[in-house]
């Protein structure tokens, strides 16, 4: 129990004491001592300030019970301390309850289960929200199966093997798959090819059919313009040719059945100029088909009947550049090249495309004209050849 200077202050009877004896004797703490004190002013009224650790004033009571405390004094500031402790208590205790997953948009919020002296905290933490890293995925992504959904739909292509690459099968987003790259499954831009083909597989078969008709076009031409014609009726050669008959028939009168040919034809065949010169004869022979009707073999002025020196000769390109329609005529034009020592000229209509020579050339100077016409069937520009012998 606290002493003051010999006096005992017990918990049934208070000490009397003033505020001089206060001042003037100090308190003895005693951390276990439990007792009651009444404190009167020299007056006899309450007057005398108890002041506790954290500076508060306790209140003016004419009694005042202190459990386990301790007094100090404090001369300087004439102030006695109170440190009114509590008894110690058992230590508390805290636990984790439950922690929640909330959406995004939700707060954090922890709560407690249990007491204020045993806690149990129970957790809601809100998820990530969705940070557009797999690009249109919307809404939370819960656990590692549904980012594994997101993955498989919305990202690179899981599988596949070497050499394949992943392409879209439609419009659709994400809707792709490997493959294996072949031209059957491989399409293109077809603007520009000219071709109807939508895969390079089918337009290489294209290539492929227009290069076989091309071949085939090309061994006709080289039929027409290369091969010798054996036992052919003239009438019956109605496509361009160029080239050595034998045998022939329907040929001009008293003329031998070897020779050269010279046919100009429109596409339908019904259009047709021949020339005809025997192989070893100087004299040459003209005639034309009219939709179908021949006209008669003509004999050309050629060296043999004038008696003059073939010096040269060359072919001369003849055209006109407008549009000419189908069945009417135009007149070719072309340049040739004078030849020195050269007193006479004999021109021959060689070939005309989409059409015939309807007349011989003529030639003022250099100049070699004739006229031509269109037999296509559709309206064309005209072109063709005239040979020119030089004489002397």
């Amino acid at each position: 129990m606290p002493n003051l200077r010999g006096k005992t202050w017990t918990t049934t009877t208070p000490a009397q004491v003033t505020d001089a004896q206060f001042w003037e004797d100090h308190l003895i703490s005693d951390s276990d001592a439990e007792f009651i004190a009444e404190i009167r002013s020299e007056g006899g009224g309450l007057g005398h300030d108890i002041v506790n650790d954290d500076g508060q004033t306790m209140p003016k009571e004419k009694k005042l019970q202190f459990l386990n405390a301790e007094v100090t004094d404090d001369p300087t500031n004439q102030t006695t301390i109170v440190d009114a402790k509590g008894a110690k208590g058992d230590a508390a205790t805290i636990q984790i309850g439950t922690v929640e997953s909330v959406p995004s948009t939700a707060q954090a919020e922890v709560t407690n289960s249990g007491t204020s002296k045993d806690a149990v905290f129970n957790f809601k933490i809100p998820r990530g929200a969705s940070g557009g890293v797999w690009g249109n995925i919307s809404g939370d992504i819960l656990d590692q199966t549904d980012l594994q959904t997101e993955i498989n739909t919305k990202a690179l292509k899981t599988g596949g093997s070497t050499n394949q690459v992943l392409t879209k099968d439609s419009a659709t987003d994400y809707d792709a798959s490997w493959k294996t790259l072949s031209a059957a499954n491989t399409s293109y831009s077809k603007t520009s090819s000219g071709l109807a083909a939508t895969t390079v597989q089918g337009a290489i078969d294209e290539v492929d059919s227009k290069v076989d008709s091309l071949s085939s076009s090309v061994s006709t031409l080289n039929d027409r313009y290369n091969k010798t014609l054996s036992s052919p009726n003239l009438n019956d050669v109605t496509y361009n040719y160029h080239g050595y008959v034998t045998s022939a028939t329907n040929i001009p009168s008293g003329v031998g059945t070897s020779g050269q040919l010279i046919v100009n034809a429109n596409s339908t065949g019904k259009y047709v100029m021949q020339i005809y010169s025997q192989y070893n004869g100087a004299n040459v022979y003209t005639r034309s088909c009219n939709n179908g009707t021949w006209t008669s073999w003509v004999k050309m002025t050629v060296a043999d009947d004038i008696g003059k020196q073939v010096l040269s000769w060359q072919r001369v390109n003849v055209s006109y550049t407008n549009t000419v329609a189908d069945k009417d005529t135009a007149t070719l034009t072309g340049t040739m090249t004078a030849v020195s020592g050269a007193t006479d000229y004999i021109l021959i209509a060689e070939r005309i495309n989409f059409g015939f020579f309807t007349a011989n050339p003529t030639r003022s100077g250099t100049t070699i004209s004739c006229v031509g016409m269109n037999a296509s069937g559709t309206a064309h520009t005209l072109s063709g050849t005239v040979v020119v012998i030089a004489l002397k």
